[in-house]
């Protein structure tokens, strides 16, 4: 392609079934409302490409592009042309959805879509996908589109992409650990505590005066309060000394408990006699 920029009015251009796979040669055509490249005779594998010159140049002009059939993959080369409404790109290999979708969300006036014969017509959802990226379509793969249904699908979209950020905003809240959750994930049986995994564990840990504090509320009986000397140890923590104590000691206990109640009982019956026998007898 040469030898255009001398055409300042020019506002057609058909070159359809040629064997042209740049597009340049109009970076100085500023009239150009219609291209028509169609059907080009490509080799195996190769496609046509824009010039970026000529995009910039067309961005402000080119209302309707035809580039079916030429093999294209992808249309981001394109998401300059501002004005453009129609865009027939039907038989080629468009396979990325989501990048025809950024690419078409910056054209404002597209009305007119044709994607037929390419892959990304197989994928889910896909007609509802390429409205909500366009404001006024009106044909997608020469079907007409009526205000309802083009109005319907743009309020369903906003409504999952506000439920999608309420979503991410929640999951972004962490609620942090309690000194009394900490304390009791910190002295779980040892079973258990290695089920808990690190990062849980390592936020749980709480300061070592907190946890000092929370040691003393536990009971000597729970679990894991004579078992977990050594994890306690780890963290600069000595627990209370506990001992079991046996029968016998409980026997021997009750018995120097009981004797010393006899002794105090005869000391009490003492005293009471000598009181007795030295008040003067009344008389009767």
């Amino acid at each position: 392609m040469e030898n255009l920029n001398g055409i300042k009015q020019l506002r057609k251009l058909y070159l359809g079934y040629n064997c042209i796979s740049v597009i340049e040669g109009l970076d100085a055509v500023s009239a150009l409302e219609e291209l028509h490249v169609e059907n080009q005779q490509l080799l195996p594998g190769e496609t046509i490409y824009f010039d970026p010159r000529t995009v910039k140049n067309l961005s402000k002009c080119l209302r309707i592009l035809d580039i079916s059939s030429n093999n294209v993959a992808s249309i981001s080369d394109l998401k300059d042309l501002k004005v453009i409404e129609k865009l027939n790109a039907n038989n080629n290999a468009l396979c990325d959805l989501t990048a025809v979708c950024e690419t078409i969300c910056h054209w404002p006036r597209v009305e007119q879509l044709d994607f037929q014969s390419n892959e990304i017509t197989r994928e889910p959802k896909y007609k509802d996908k390429i409205i909500a990226s366009t404001k006024y379509l009106r044909s997608l793969d020469t079907k007409d589109i009526n205000d309802i249904t083009r109005s319907f699908i743009h309020r369903f979209e906003l409504v999952k992409e506000e439920r999608r950020e309420k979503m991410l905003k929640a999951s972004d809240v962490q609620t942090p650990f309690s000194d009394e959750i900490a304390s009791i994930a910190e002295h779980l049986p040892p079973g258990l505590r290695q089920a808990v995994s690190a990062s849980v564990k390592k936020e749980a840990i709480p300061r070592a005066k907190s946890l000092t504090l929370s040691l003393m509320q536990v009971p000597v009986h729970s679990p894991g309060f004579l078992s977990d000397d050594s994890a306690m140890a780890n963290h600069g923590l000595q627990a209370r000394p506990s001992r079991r104590v046996s029968n016998a000691e409980n026997l021997t206990r009750s018995r120097q408990k009981a004797e010393k109640d006899c002794q105090t009982s005869l000391l009490q019956l003492e005293d009471v006699i000598t009181t007795t026998s030295s008040t003067p007898k009344l008389q009767k």
